[in-house]
């Protein structure tokens, strides 16, 4: 059995068609109105279900985009972007583990309004500290890989 990890170069049409999707969905976010059925009371009033379609429809355009991104790199430009989310995602991750660290150390208020000093405030917080670190870690490996060439 011949595998091949060769880009097909058919993506235009798929990112034509995610496109077309993603605007589909701002049409339904703007014109939805109705609250989100089975909203838990303990997290206050509902968001339009217009909204959260969008939100979902966002994300999946997001992935499917990338998808689609990754089928058409070359491998020298895959490994470069490998490389580039191992070394700096890991570094950043780190970083963004020690910013974890000092706040919780001076306990900063890391969360506003009705989410101050409760643990799920914590928890946003955590994930966003190591979320942004690794992203941060990421993108600046991969400017340094394209600066060497």
């Amino acid at each position: 059995m011949n595998i091949s990890i060769e880009p097909t170069r058919k993506t235009a049409g798929d990112s034509a068609a995610v496109v077309t999707s993603l605007l589909a969905l701002v049409v339904v976010g703007a014109t939805v109105k109705a609250p989100m059925p089975f909203w838990p009371q303990g997290l206050g009033q509902p968001p339009a279900l217009g909204q959260v379609v969008l939100i979902a429809g966002i994300l999946t355009g997001v992935v499917a985009h990338s998808v689609f991104w990754w089928r058409d790199l070359d491998e020298a430009a895959r490994q470069a972007h490998r490389r580039a989310w191992w070394r700096g995602g890991n570094l950043g991750i780190l970083l963004g583990a020690a910013a974890l660290a000092v706040a919780l150390a001076l306990n900063l208020p890391v969360a506003p309004g009705p989410m101050a000093g409760r643990q799920e405030g914590w928890a946003v917080f955590g994930f966003l500290c190591l979320l942004f670190g690794q992203a941060a870690g990421y993108g600046a490996a991969w400017v340094v890989e394209r600066l060497r060439g």
